[in-house]
């Protein structure tokens, strides 16, 4: 169902005018608008709304295309940049709001997330109906998304070497200079949250998880 539901998303969207019903930048901001409403069933202030979405708006690209260390890889997006426990007010956040904030953040790359948990059991036919999407969210403006997306895309190159090789090679050499940029835009990616794959998995997941050989665990 998760692999279905990724599935579904639209990656051809110009966004001019209007966006297509099934876009993933719609569904990305649709996800956001149901964790704004929930904040503020579970006590969010309207002043606290606005600081997140402004810090958000800002930070969006300029943070995605920011280079890291391969030290601060290893942490996960959630960790690099914690919320305050309390607001301006000086008003602690209830437990479920800290949950929202720390766990749930945007809620689009849940999904993916899910499907990363669930790695050690997914099939071979799994990974390569999942791949295309993982591939095209790896140029997602949301950083959790992003960096979902990279791990599950590993996955994919592990269990699925071959069809992963093809498809990049096609994108390297596709017709359309734009097409090729992005592709290397997508492999920086890959390589910026190439440290995430195991601490997004489940506990315990490298005694499960079947690595093919030693350079595919060296990709890990």
């Amino acid at each position: 169902i998760m692999i279905l539901l990724c599935n579904q998303q639209s990656f051809i969207c110009t966004h001019i005018e209007f966006c297509h019903p099934r876009c993933y930048q719609h569904h990305g901001r649709s996800c956001a608008r149901l964790v704004r409403a929930i904040k503020l069933v579970y006590g969010e202030t309207v002043d606290g709304l606005k600081e997140d979405s402004t810090s958000g708006n800002i930070g969006g690209r300029a943070k995605k295309n920011k280079e890291c260390s391969d030290k601060s890889c290893l942490r996960t997006p959630s960790m690099k940049r914690r919320p305050t426990d309390s607001n301006a007010e000086g008003k602690k956040d209830t437990g479920m709001l800290k949950y929202i904030r720390n766990q749930v953040m945007s809620l689009s790359p849940a999904p993916l997330s899910l499907l990363i948990k669930a790695a050690p059991i997914l099939t071979d036919d799994m990974y390569g109906d999942i791949q295309p999407a993982a591939w095209e969210l790896l140029l997602s403006v949301d950083e959790h998304m992003a960096a979902a997306a990279a791990a599950m895309f590993l996955l994919c190159a592990v269990k699925v070497p071959d069809a992963v090789t093809e498809m990049m090679m096609a994108e390297f050499q596709h017709q359309e200079a734009c097409q090729r940029i992005n592709s290397i835009l997508k492999f920086y990616t890959l390589w910026r949250f190439r440290y995430q794959v195991w601490p997004r998995m489940e506990e315990g997941a490298q005694q499960i998880f079947k690595v093919c050989n030693t350079s595919g665990a060296k990709k890990l």
